[in-house]
């Protein structure tokens, strides 16, 4: 066997080996970045079940679907606002990838009933911030009205 066959063999080897190395750097990437939203699934668990967000949460579905926009109160909006400023959190990680949306399917119920209670004081607040203002909680409320 001549050098330039011996060349050949070490080139291929080396290259068989960056291959394999980047096939598991990429199988490790992969694995790393499931972890990193099932981290951020479980951080936004904990934020969205606050006692503060949980309260809020609870006179918006049984108490605000049942008084009109023009009857809420200092209480009730700063109840509608906290829940529309949470679900808005939510919409922005599954806005960015942080978490999937697969992870949030159980809770459509809850934003999508939480978004139509809410809808008048969020076009109130679009009014008046621009009208990006809880768009996220939005997008949210699309993508749970989409996958039905």
């Amino acid at each position: 066997m001549d050098i330039n066959h011996a060349l050949l063999w070490v080139q291929t080897g080396t290259l068989i080996a960056i291959v394999l190395t980047l096939v598991v750097y990429y199988r490790q990437l992969r694995t790393m970045q499931a972890a990193s939203r099932g981290q951020h699934f479980l951080a936004l668990v904990q934020f969205l079940q606050t006692e503060e967000v949980r309260s809020a949460r609870r006179p918006v579905l049984i108490g605000l679907n049942k008084k009109d926009f023009s009857n809420w109160n200092e209480l009730d909006c700063h109840m509608a606002s906290t829940v529309c400023a949470s679900d808005g959190n939510a919409g922005v990680l599954v806005r960015v990838g942080l978490v999937d949306f697969s992870m949030l399917e159980s809770w459509g119920p809850s934003v999508k009933r939480c978004f139509e209670v809410c809808q008048p004081l969020i076009k109130e607040q679009q009014k008046i911030a621009g009208p990006k203002y809880w768009i996220d909680f939005e997008k949210l409320n699309d993508l749970f009205s989409q996958s039905e």
